[in-house]
Parts: C-alpha cells; sequence; structure tokens
C-alpha cells in the first residue's frame, strides 16, 4: 500500500504520526519487543463502506493483543475531496463552489477517483 496514494500526503503524515506514537507508546511500556509487524493484528474494523462514501471519510482500527490487553491503532481513511471557489464564466459577480476530489482511491475497486 503506497500512504500517499491512498490517503494524500497530508492524511498519510496524520497516519504516519498516529503509528509513530502507537509504535513510542509501547516502546514507554516496555512492550516493543512483544509486536514484530504492523501487519500481525488480531482484529481488524473499517468504517462500512456507505458511511464512508457518504461522510467522505471513515477509520482503519487495527486492534493488537499484547500481553493479553487490547492495544488499538486508529488511522483515518477519507477521499479528498476540497471546497474551490471559482467566478462564473457567465456572470463575474457570481461564484461558483465546485467540490474537487483531489486524493484517493475507491476501496472497493482500487482504481484512482480522478485518473492522472
Amino acid at each position: 500500500m503506497c500512504i500517499t496514494e491512498t490517503w494524500g500526503i497530508r492524511g498519510g503524515m496524520n497516519n504516519l504520526q498516529k503509528v509513530m506514537l502507537f509504535l513510542v507508546g509501547l516502546e514507554v511500556k516496555g512492550l516493543s519487543g512483544e509486536l514484530e509487524d504492523l501487519a500481525d493484528y488480531d482484529e481488524i474494523y473499517e468504517t462500512p463502506i456507505e458511511d464512508y462514501k457518504k461522510k467522505e471519510s471513515g477509520i482503519i482500527k487495527l486492534t493488537y493483543h499484547i500481553n493479553e490487553e487490547a492495544r488499538h491503532l486508529t488511522l483515518t481513511k477519507r477521499i479528498g475531496i476540497e471546497k474551490r471557489t471559482i467566478k462564473d464564466p457567465d456572470d463575474e459577480e457570481k461564484e461558483i463552489v465546485l467540490k474537487e476530489i483531489i486524493t484517493g482511491k475507491d476501496i472497493e475497486t482500487g482504481k484512482p477517483f480522478v485518473e492522472d
């Protein structure tokens, strides 16, 4: 998985920070040696696709059972939609607000929302 293709640059940086805080927390508690690979989670929860598309955002929550205690790593997932205001070409005094998809892939198909 490519972080920037999946979450965009801003979302990728935020999720990278969450992973680092999770790992530092394990280190501080003396548990870092108990987790060999972040891909070895015990449970996964993802926002249902209908909610994800409607809200344009969601989460991926990974649960690790370390020393019989649940530890959670929650990542955000977001369709990169931003509002942009442009002048109406037919009326210069009028503005139009657009929603523009700028990043992300459809989680069902794996295809980008917008082709390059």
